[in-house]
């Protein structure tokens, strides 16, 4: 019989499987963030602004760029100018502090980014604060004549003044308005209305503007921080007063001699007008 040979078995060989090898997680370096060297906050009246060095090295550090009052060495230009005219840096040794006196005008307020140069170029930061005790007070005064008067055709100018106490540094903003009702003329009510648009402490309003009666007007004081103080007072204007005629009497006849000098004296006292104006005395020859 025919030799039967079985199928030829080709033997399987299975793939080689390598382990899988797993690369460890590397989490990322944190850096910490740089604490400024410095802070800063306004004074209690919120006319000056202390900054304190952490320590006394960065003290020294900043010291050294300027021995003087001159602030400009240390405090960067985008800050600079917001410190108002001519600020002084004052060095306090025993405390790590440099006390900065703002000048007239300033524009820095609690909140605001304060930059300092460093000697390497480079600038440190920090927000502008407020001290626990920052309370400041605005007190309005009002100084004004009870009456004014207009004396034989002429006038006086009526004059009133505010003086504020306080303000938190700068100079605040001063209103003077008619109370409603009060019989001020177009043209007295355009001049109150110009000494609030100037910001003027001092009111005049010329007499011959004025109508005769009693006027009130309202002043009202407020400071860049919001607060406020108001002030109402009264005048009167009186009527105009004529001169009296002063009379010396029955006529008198006195004979001298041709060519002989004479000398007449003459004193009269009339009331006067206004306080600051004496009275006025008409002479008839």
């Amino acid at each position: 019989s025919p030799n039967t040979q079985g199928p030829t078995i080709s033997p399987t060989i299975s793939p080689s499987i390598s382990p899988t090898t797993q690369s460890p997680t590397i989490s990322p370096i944190t850096q910490s963030p740089t604490i400024s060297p410095f802070t800063a906050r306004f004074n209690g009246m919120l006319t000056e602004i202390l900054i304190h060095f952490r320590t006394s090295e960065m003290f020294n550090q900043f010291k050294t760029m300027s021995s003087d009052t001159n602030c400009e060495p240390i405090i960067d230009g985008a800050t600079l100018p917001r410190l108002g005219e001519s600020p002084r840096c004052i060095w306090i040794d025993s405390n790590n502090e440099m006390r900065i006196e703002l000048g007239n005008g300033f524009e820095i307020s609690p909140g605001d980014n304060i930059i300092l140069r460093t000697s390497a170029g480079g600038t440190f930061s920090n927000n502008l604060g407020k001290s626990e005790e920052n309370n400041p007070t605005l007190a309005l005064e009002v100084s004004a004549p009870s009456k004014v008067s207009k004396c034989g055709g002429t006038s006086t100018n009526f004059f009133a003044n505010a003086l504020v106490d306080g303000g938190a540094g700068k100079a605040p903003n001063i209103s003077w308005t008619p109370v409603l009702g009060s019989t001020f003329s177009q043209e007295a009510t355009q001049f109150i209305t110009d000494a609030s648009a100037k910001n003027s402490l001092v009111l005049s309003i010329p007499a011959e503007y004025l109508q005769v009666g009693t006027h009130t007007i309202n002043v009202t004081a407020q400071d860049w921080l919001g607060t406020s103080d108001w002030k109402t007072f009264e005048f009167t204007v009186v009527a105009d007063q004529s001169i009296p005629i002063v009379s010396a009497g029955s006529p008198q006849n006195i004979t001298i001699r041709e060519n002989e000098p004479l000398e007449l004296q003459l004193k009269a006292e009339v009331p006067s007008c206004t306080d600051a104006n004496g009275g006025k005395v008409k002479i008839d020859t």
